[in-house]
């Protein structure tokens, strides 16, 4: 299993903190296994409108094989490509994927330094009202330490990456959506994230 360097800096970054918990995730949303004490890699993603956090989740890497099992081939390169050549995004995808178990070319190498929260799209490099009115962050952990960058999408580029998708992945999305959340209106129309789902 990976494990992460054992001189990196440690503490979960506050951006990746549950704002509805007040404090780290604590537990997968989808098994409910633990994280914080555990060496299995996580994803934390959060959907950010108008300031104000809407939907926040973290998922384990065992879910999210599962889940990106039903996610197609061509959808899984299609995200790649879509976020190829921004902003070290691309990067991020492919140190993802290694943790997901997907063949890529670079090698999980050592925790990046702490950054600061990101405060423009790493895709298109928006920072503007559009930006400030709808984004999306994640980060990729093991335990409570950040093992890839935090990054950001705001809302057009997520609806960008929605659009490359296949319908058997959006269905798959949809499915995490309804099970995890069986509150969220349908018409809110949650963006697929890069990071988690």
């Amino acid at each position: 299993m990976l494990q992460p360097d054992e001189d990196a800096p440690t503490g979960v970054p506050p951006i990746l903190h549950s704002v509805f918990a007040k404090g780290p995730f604590e537990t997968c949303v989808d098994c409910g296994a633990g994280l914080l004490d555990a060496w299995t890699p996580y994803a934390v993603e959060k959907v950010i409108r108008q300031g104000e956090v809407v939907l926040e989740f973290a998922i384990c890497v065992d879910c999210q094989i599962v889940i990106l099992r039903e996610f197609s081939e061509e959808s899984i390169d299609r995200i790649r490509e879509y976020t190829a050549g921004t902003l070290n995004q691309s990067d991020e995808i492919d140190r993802i994927l290694e943790v997901l178990g997907h063949q890529t070319e670079d090698r999980l190498g050592t925790p990046p330094p702490p950054t600061p929260a990101p405060d423009r799209c790493q895709r298109c490099g928006a920072q503007d009202d559009a930006y400030t009115r709808e984004h999306s962050i994640g980060g990729i952990l093991i335990g409570d330490r950040l093992i890839a960058n935090v990054s950001s999408l705001c809302g057009k580029c997520s609806d960008g990456l929605d659009q490359v998708l296949s319908q058997k992945t959006r269905e798959a999305h949809d499915d995490f959506i309804e099970r995890n959340f069986p509150g969220v209106p349908a018409e809110l129309d949650l963006p697929v994230g890069a990071i988690g789902l």
